[in-house]
């Protein structure tokens, strides 16, 4: 028995070594294919590599001409530039995106000071697409309960047109999906335990309370999108653990989801100002409450679909 147990380990780790190699190939080579980049691109590099971001190097209005060289520059980390994290900080401040993203970016750079590559981003995207990969078979094992078939089915989505141009588009987004994935797939290992136990303390279970809020955090921390897809699991898992009559568990929760939020203001203070005050691209926007409807929307026809499913059966 332990030989079959230690075969079947094996054939499992090469089965997922090998989808790691298809994945990477895959977008290497389309990468390789790819030509140029577009103007969120050039300013994902900016905000992670110069001082004052790309609104201190592109908006200029003192009406003098600007050589190559100072865009060049622009795109490359050199001097105090390496490693600056606070930079990268502030730089995002001024923008409407939370900074993990470029902060990663910002890692990657500092190790090739004055020097410009696409495969800085693609690299890093690839790495993320990887932890896509991870959270993909998490969930499909904790739904199939069977470890071939969810490589499989993890590495078919990882290898799609859609993923590979999310690769290929050097901004968060990779990021963002892979948090989303985690975030989904903890929410479910969490219910578990919780609908099993009458009262979960944050003595006793603190560590699953700590995932939770450093998930949350960085999650917030890629995309504010990822606030949307936060306040949507939590109501239904808030109202799943009241259907189940866990009300200490629910506010327990809700306690943790509080913690969160008041940790990601104090470590981020912009964003209250990018999402309640700014006209591009927070809630005052149009964009952001068209978005959010096509988001309640789609959640909507979701649940419908479920919902037939299981009446089918």
């Amino acid at each position: 028995m332990r030989d079959l147990s230690r075969k079947d380990n094996f054939y499992i780790r090469l089965t997922v070594i090998s989808s790691f190699i298809i994945i990477i190939t895959i977008n290497i080579i389309s990468a390789i294919n790819n030509y140029g980049m577009e103007g969120d691109e050039v300013f994902s590099y900016i905000s992670s590599t110069s001082l004052g971001g790309f609104k201190g190097i592109c908006y200029l209005d003192d009406q003098t001409w600007y050589g190559n060289e100072y865009f060049s520059n622009a795109l490359v980390t050199t001097g105090t530039e390496r490693f600056n994290y606070k930079m990268v900080v502030e730089n995002q401040s001024m923008d409407t995106h939370p900074p993990f993203y470029y902060l990663l970016l910002n890692l990657i750079t500092s190790f090739f000071p004055g020097q410009f590559s696409r495969w800085f981003g693609i690299v890093l995207n690839i790495a993320l697409m990887l932890l896509v990969w991870t959270a993909l078979f998490l969930l499909f094992q904790h739904f199939l309960n069977h470890r071939y078939l969810s490589i499989i089915f993890s590495t078919i989505f990882c290898c799609s047109r859609f993923s590979v141009n999310m690769v290929l588009f050097i901004r968060m987004y990779v990021l963002l999906m892979a948090l989303c994935l985690f975030q989904s797939w903890y929410h479910l290992k969490l219910f578990e335990k919780m609908s099993k136990t009458e009262i979960f303390s944050l003595h006793k279970y603190w560590k699953n309370y700590l995932i939770l809020i450093i998930i949350s955090i960085l999650g917030a921390w890629s995309h504010y999108y990822f606030i949307i897809y936060q306040c949507l699991i939590s109501s239904l898992f808030i109202l799943a653990l009241i259907h189940q009559r866990k009300i200490h568990n629910a506010f327990s929760y809700i306690g943790s989801l509080i913690v969160s939020a008041l940790l990601y203001i104090i470590i981020y203070p912009a964003a209250l100002n990018h999402i309640f005050l700014n006209t591009e691209e927070g809630m005052l926007s149009t964009n952001f409450s068209k978005e959010v409807l096509c988001l309640m929307k789609f959640f909507l026809c979701l649940s419908n679909m479920i919902n037939r499913s299981l009446k089918a059966f």
